[in-house]
C-alpha cells in the first residue's frame, strides 16, 4: 500500500506543478502475489517465513512501477514458485554463525509464473519467467540477500508489462 500512496502523492505533487498532463490517472493494475506451497515450506525451513513478505513486496513493488502507466485496467495474479538468496537471510545468518552476510555469496535467482486478466474478467495471458545467476561471477553484488532474485523480479516484470501491451 506504501508504493501505491507514494504513486499517488507524487503524482498529486506533478499536477499541482503543472507537469502531469491533464488526463486521469490510469487504472491501475491489482496485483495478487501467492507462494507455491513448495517454497512456502522451503522459507519457513531454511531462510525465514517473515522472507515471503519481503518476496511478495520486491514483486508487487517491480509489478507496480511497470504497470503504473497501463491505459486499462487489469488483475495480475502472480505465484511465486522459487527462490533462492545470493546472500544469507537473516534465519540461516542465526542458524550458521560461520556464515558473513555479505562475504557469503552464492548464485541466487527465482521463478515466477502469472496470469493476466483484464477488467472483465477475460484471460490476457501468461507469463512465465526464471533467472538464476549462473555462477558467482555473475551473482549480483548488491548487498541484499534476495539481490539476485530482485532481478529476476524485474525481467519478470518487464515480461508482463510487454505481455499486456501486446494483448492489446
Amino acid at each position: 500500500m506504501r508504493s501505491l500512496a507514494r504513486l499517488c502523492v507524487t503524482a498529486a505533487w506533478l499536477s499541482l506543478a503543472g507537469v502531469a498532463d491533464a488526463e486521469a490517472p490510469a487504472p491501475a493494475a491489482a496485483v495478487e502475489v501467492s507462494i507455491a506451497p513448495r517454497f512456502e515450506a522451503e522459507l519457513k525451513n531454511t531462510y525465514g517465513a517473515d522472507q515471503g513478505e519481503v518476496l511478495k513486496r520486491a514483486i508487487t513493488d517491480a509489478l507496480a512501477s511497470r504497470l503504473a502507466t497501463r491505459a486499462r485496467a487489469v488483475r495480475v495474479e502472480v505465484v511465486l514458485e522459487w527462490a533462492k538468496p545470493t546472500h544469507p537471510t537473516p534465519l540461516q545468518l542465526e542458524r550458521e554463525p560461520g556464515l558473513d552476510f555479505l562475504r557469503s555469496i552464492s548464485p541466487g535467482g527465482a521463478d515466477l509464473r502469472a496470469t493476466l486478466h483484464g477488467a472483465d474478467g477475460r484471460e490476457l495471458g501468461q507469463v512465465s519467467y526464471s533467472y538464476y545467476a549462473p555462477d558467482l561471477h555473475l551473482a549480483s553484488r548488491a548487498g541484499e540477500a534476495w539481490a539476485d532474485a530482485r532481478v529476476s523480479i524485474g525481467r519478470f516484470a518487464d515480461a508482463v508489462a510487454r505481455k499486456l501491451s501486446s494483448s492489446g
